[in-house]
């Protein structure tokens, strides 16, 4: 399936394939800017990119509820329209596509970030969070995303708020 991002979505995809150094990427818009559906287009991206290498990315919301709701919806509607093959074990909260596994991560819970070791994480309103949480969140993402890919490129954390500060 090819899908046409929005000239801002597709210039956020094109930063994180040609920036390949660069740790931090946020895409802030307003509301109905696209943030979710870029997560999506993000996701694909990387399922293509790191295609059977058995790299690993957190996914992260506030509530595993609302990532649900919202960019996991649209992911589960792509994928099926496109007839692309991939698992999403519920229980687990852990999407494979191409080999390549999300791991779905509530970010409201700080504590439950540890113990994971990332590629890279893709994370969904941070700033919806009070600014204690967000802050842990924060860190704790930045903790856990410690492995360098399998290209060589160093571990990255993709933020899409509606804006930098956190609440």
């Amino acid at each position: 399936m090819n899908i046409k991002p929005l000239r801002h979505q597709n210039q956020f995809l094109s930063a994180l394939r040609n920036y390949s150094t660069i740790r931090y990427f946020w895409f802030i818009g307003g509301y109905r800017s696209g943030k979710s559906y870029s997560l999506c287009q993000t996701i694909l991206l990387l399922a293509s990119i790191y295609n059977n290498t058995n790299a690993v990315f957190g996914l992260g919301a506030p509530t595993i509820a609302l990532a649900k709701k919202t960019f996991i919806l649209d992911l589960e509607i792509i994928l099926n329209t496109s007839q692309t093959p991939y698992t999403y074990n519920k229980a687990d909260n852990i999407i494979v596509i191409n080999n390549v596994k999300f791991i779905l991560i509530a970010t409201g819970y700080p504590v439950e970030i540890y113990g994971y070791t990332f590629n890279g994480f893709l994370c969904d309103e941070l700033d919806e969070l009070p600014i204690h949480y967000g802050h842990e969140a924060f860190t704790a993402i930045d903790e856990r995303c410690s492995k360098s890919l399998p290209d060589g490129r160093p571990p990255f954390v993709c933020f899409y708020s509606t804006s930098l500060i956190l609440s």
